[in-house]
């Protein structure tokens, strides 16, 4: 055999060798993701799911979330928990609505499902926008990143919105960047009416 020829297979197992380094760090983000979970099994109970699910519960029975029990002109409506003094706007609770239809365990990792799917959307929106990659080893570093950054497993902790909100804000930018400023802005305008009040966003423009 031509000793060209022997060493060429063996040279270009070498050049992928470190392409193939890049899925170490998206194996370990996989398995600590999965660990943290499966720790945070019982968060469909408390915190912000807890929140979210009662407010757009009495929302859909036709409650007001946003009035405190102390309120004089406060009627509780029979069978539903109200908390009072819901601090998200209308947009946000119409959109989690349905997620009400579920038990809760289940509109929980329902709902976890979510905001990964729109963590892992972001960064490869990004990923992809700083230069379209050759394969999917950059890919792939770029999700294992996001998943190994400490802060990640607070939102997915709180079952806070913060990936949804950032990946409206990441294709915001994306379309901007390609002359589509129509889908910009109504993706920027989705972002806020998730976060902020009607009111409170017309204040901040005019100011």
């Amino acid at each position: 055999m031509d000793p060209i020829t022997a060493v060429a297979p063996a040279a270009g197992a070498l050049d992928n060798f470190p392409r193939r380094l890049a899925f170490i760090p998206l194996a370990v983000g996989v398995l600590l993701l999965v660990i943290a979970m499966y720790r945070n099994r019982g968060n469909f109970a408390k915190v912000s799911m807890s929140e979210f699910y009662a407010w757009s519960s009495e929302l859909r029975a036709g409650g007001n979330p946003w009035q405190a029990s102390g309120d004089p002109a406060f009627k509780p409506l029979p069978g539903v928990l109200h908390l009072g003094h819901c601090n998200y706007p209308p947009a946000f609770l119409m959109a989690f609505e349905p997620l009400t239809l579920l038990p809760v365990r289940a509109a929980y990792w329902l709902w976890q499902g979510i905001i990964l799917a729109c963590l892992l959307a972001a960064t490869l929106i990004v990923a992809h926008d700083l230069g379209p990659p050759a394969d999917a080893a950059p890919y792939a570093l770029a999700a294992g990143a996001a998943l190994l950054f400490p802060e990640t497993y607070g939102t997915f902790y709180e079952s806070q919105l913060t990936f949804i909100l950032l990946l409206l804000l990441v294709v915001s930018y994306a379309c901007d960047r390609r002359g589509r400023s129509i889908a910009a802005g109504l993706t920027l305008a989705l972002a806020m009416l998730f976060k902020m009040f009607p009111g409170l966003a017309a204040g901040y423009f005019l100011l």
